[in-house]
């Protein structure tokens, strides 16, 4: 209960807190994903790393990651204290997973979909596959 003044609650939105966050600590979670576009450092902290990997298992080699994998409170205070050398120490990491990963996102993603949308550019696609919408319930009558 001490630190609940300084959580922040689970209704507050995730893409507004990551945009002023200039440090990601994470474990396992795939929000380092939609943290790439910032451009800023990614921790992995995963003090339970042996037990999660083997009860649970890894998509992902941690020597791959955009970021180093830390497993005590140790490491990770003289990772936070020196953030933007492993930024520059995972570098290759980073770049490859933007590109993978962010590389449309450039910020004016809304502006380029009003003009697609009011401009009359016709979107074409790059797949020749068939379109299908499936949803399990009706769509509200709104008018």
């Amino acid at each position: 209960h001490m630190l609940r003044k300084y959580l922040i609650p689970d209704t507050f939105d995730t893409n507004k807190l990551l945009g002023v966050t200039d440090l990601l600590i994470t474990d396992y979670s795939s929000i380092f994903f939609d943290y790439l576009i910032t451009g800023n450092p990614i921790i992995f902290y995963t003090p339970d790393f042996d037990s999660y990997k083997n009860s649970r298992g890894l998509y992902i080699d941690t020597k791959l990651l955009p970021g180093p994998t830390l497993y005590n409170v140790d490491q990770l205070s003289e990772a936070v204290q020196n953030s933007q050398k492993l930024l520059r120490q995972y570098e290759e990491n980073y770049k490859h997973y933007q590109s993978l990963y962010v590389c449309n996102d450039d910020g004016n993603v809304t502006q380029k979909l009003v003009q697609r949308m009011f401009n009359h550019n016709n979107f074409k696609s790059k797949h020749k596959k068939t379109k299908i919408l499936m949803y399990p319930g009706g769509m509200i009558n709104n008018g």
